[in-house]
């Protein structure tokens, strides 16, 4: 997901590796046309380096040396890249790439990039933080509260059914405006650990 920083002579943007943003206007859809759907993820080829750290589970340390090569490879590909640094408030790290006008596109080279160093990685990273089963009621209960800030009166949220659909599509159905609506995906998104399903086995 690419979200903006300041403006400036050069303008900064935060590449989140996993696109949930993506994935959250694809059940949009679904749930606007009455479907369920689940993120896709693509079949790639077994990476040696991914195979290596994946070898027996994902520590912060392998998720960050992962991170680290990507970063390393964007640079190859020409772009100018941050440390990686944490997201506030959850399990991810972020990685600021400069993107100098308007016409420049990291999205091809950060896709090249995770692909052969990152995504599998990142995916076992994320099931080693998922929300545990005995934890989700109270989880749960804080995400009600940040959507019904914001205008959803509706949470189908099943902690035995974590599934995402429902939530999603009580969501666009709430009759919210443009900007309730981000704050609504922005709550969806500080509490995506509720939903393994996001999340497939690598």
């Amino acid at each position: 997901m690419l979200t903006g920083r300041e403006p400036g002579p050069s303008r900064w943007w935060s590449r989140r590796p996993l696109a949930v943003a993506a994935i959250a206007m694809a059940m949009v859809a679904a749930a606007c046309t009455g479907g369920q759907t689940e993120p896709a993820v693509e079949d790639a080829a077994p990476q040696d380096f991914q195979d290596r750290l994946l070898a027996d589970g994902v520590t912060k340390a392998e998720y960050l040396q992962a991170l680290e090569a990507t970063r390393e490879c964007m640079q190859e590909e020409g772009w100018s890249t941050s440390p990686p640094r944490p997201d506030p408030g959850g399990v991810w790290y972020l990685i600021d790439i400069d993107v100098e006008s308007d016409d420049a596109d990291p999205g091809p080279s950060w896709d090249r990039c995770t692909a052969q160093y990152l995504e599998r990685v990142e995916r076992a990273w994320a099931r080693e933080n998922l929300v545990p089963v005995e934890q989700r009621p109270a989880e749960a209960e804080k995400l009600r509260r940040c959507l019904e800030e914001v205008g959803v009166d509706d949470f189908p949220y099943d902690p035995n059914d974590p599934r995402e659909e429902p939530v999603v599509r009580a969501i666009v159905t709430a009759g919210l405006d443009d900007f309730a609506l981000s704050r609504a995906f922005d709550c969806l998104s500080r509490f995506e650990m509720l939903f393994p399903r996001r999340f497939p086995e690598p």
